[in-house]
């Protein structure tokens, strides 16, 4: 009996230091960060109290170099065919102001 206890008891240590953690080599993507890069983007739309403020500085509507189509492109805002009068949908006539920085 303490013979097969023996053996039981070091073939179990043996097992334990066959199984152990072994250190893996490092791939060859390197897991350590040089440079972090915190951004921060700007909402398009932002609507309080019912007004829609667009900023188009940093959008892909800076593109668009005349107004008018700018307005078209914008959610809600219905032009007329002859481009002469804006409205906005369920809203009626707007009250439109630009600015430029």
């Amino acid at each position: 009996m303490p013979l097969k206890l023996f053996l039981i008891l070091l073939f179990f240590l043996i097992s334990l230091t066959g199984y152990g953690q072994n250190e893996t080599p490092k791939d060859s993507i390197s897991n350590h960060l040089n440079e972090v890069v915190i951004s921060q983007n700007k909402k398009t739309f932002t609507n309080t109290n019912g007004n829609i403020k667009v900023d188009v500085s940093n959008s892909i509507y800076n593109s668009i170099l005349n107004t008018v189509d700018l307005l078209a492109k914008l959610p809600s805002i219905q032009l007329s065919t002859d481009k002469e009068s804006i409205s906005v949908i369920s809203r009626g006539n707007p009250l439109i102001y630009i600015q430029i920085d």
